[in-house]
């Protein structure tokens, strides 16, 4: 049993088994942490743990059976092959470190990349290292910190806007933008449902057991989800209305975006714009707007609730068209 220093790195040498095992230590930076690793191969009679580069240990972390059933799991994996693999994909897990956490997040800023954007990134890559280190497939984790970000976007989708990105999408993807327009539910949501949350004669969205404020959660439907869904074929109860991914919709829309000019606009926008035009335009109390939308708290409903120019000036276009006023927005004398 020995700790030593060659060069760079700590060495380790113990027996397991009978057997002779020396092991170098990359990635570990003092004499007391190799000391604590040797003791624990001691301890539990293991060898070294075999070091795989973080594009296997990313494989491994999306085919294990403890996130199959992750919701977020087709764009974590969109994450991993855009962005992560390309730049960690050919290393050991023990040489990531923070100064090359801190070039990633300087490279990812001149790629014109949103804070917020970047930030989920190395949450997942965090995550994904923390997961490895709890099942033993490492043995440390580097400190990964996160950009500061403002995380409060003001977007609001105006009726001209969303009309134009609708004529450019088709199939699913124009149903699940409708639905997501008119209900502000999350597109993880949507893209969940099942017939059995389905309740036409109601003209509701049901989730039973799911609870928010004390209650269960129920969503009312406009008539365009009501004529989406009567046009659907009706599947069993536990069949998914839609059988599209996250990054096709999101691709979709952002396509159709860009092709009629409508620019900064994100799916998840068309939440925040439906609880405000329910608040604000229709006049819906909060506790029902709350239950309806699945917010538990009054500080996240509060910041869902905007008041940007393109609403005010959809509200005036409104009320002059109900009371008669031209285009030019002049009133009759």
């Amino acid at each position: 049993m020995a700790v030593r220093k060659t060069g760079r790195y700590y060495q380790i040498d113990y027996y397991v088994g009978g057997k002779r095992v020396r092991e170098t230590l990359k990635g570990v930076t003092t004499k007391q942490e190799a000391l604590e690793i040797e003791r624990e191969r001691l301890r539990n009679g293991i060898g070294p743990i075999q070091f795989k580069r973080f594009k296997d240990l990313a494989e491994w972390y999306l085919t294990h059976p403890d996130k199959a059933q992750k919701k977020t799991l087709d764009k974590d994996r969109e994450r991993l092959d855009l962005h992560l693999l390309p730049y960690f994909g050919h290393c050991k897990s023990q040489d990531i470190t923070p100064s090359m956490v801190d070039d990633y997040k300087v490279k990812r800023l001149k790629d014109f990349a949103a804070p917020a954007t970047i930030n989920r990134e190395l949450a997942l890559l965090r995550h994904i290292l923390r997961f490895a280190y709890r099942k033993e497939k490492i043995h440390r984790v580097p400190p990964i910190s996160l950009l500061k970000e403002d995380n409060v976007r003001q977007r609001f989708i105006t009726e001209e806007e969303i009309q134009k990105i609708l004529e450019y999408l088709s199939g699913d993807a124009r149903d699940v933008v409708i639905v997501a327009y008119h209900t502000g539910m999350r597109l993880g949501e949507i893209l969940d449902l099942r017939w059995k949350n389905v309740d036409l004669k109601r003209r509701l969205f049901v989730f039973k057991g799911e609870k928010s404020n004390g209650r269960e959660r129920a969503v009312a439907l406009a008539p365009e989800v009501v004529e989406v869904l009567s046009r659907r074929p009706r599947g069993l109860p536990g069949v998914k209305l839609f059988h599209l991914k996250m990054y096709q919709v999101e691709g979709a829309w952002g396509r159709a975006c860009k092709k009629v000019g409508v620019k900064d606009a994100k799916i998840h926008d068309l939440r925040r714009t439906r609880c405000t035009i329910w608040h604000k335009e229709e006049g819906l109390p909060q506790d029902l707007i709350m239950s309806m939308s699945g917010h538990r708290t009054d500080s996240m409903f509060r910041r869902y609730q905007i008041t940007s120019t393109e609403f005010v000036e959809s509200l005036a276009r409104k009320w002059a068209e109900q009371k008669g006023g031209n285009r030019n927005g002049e009133t009759n004398s």
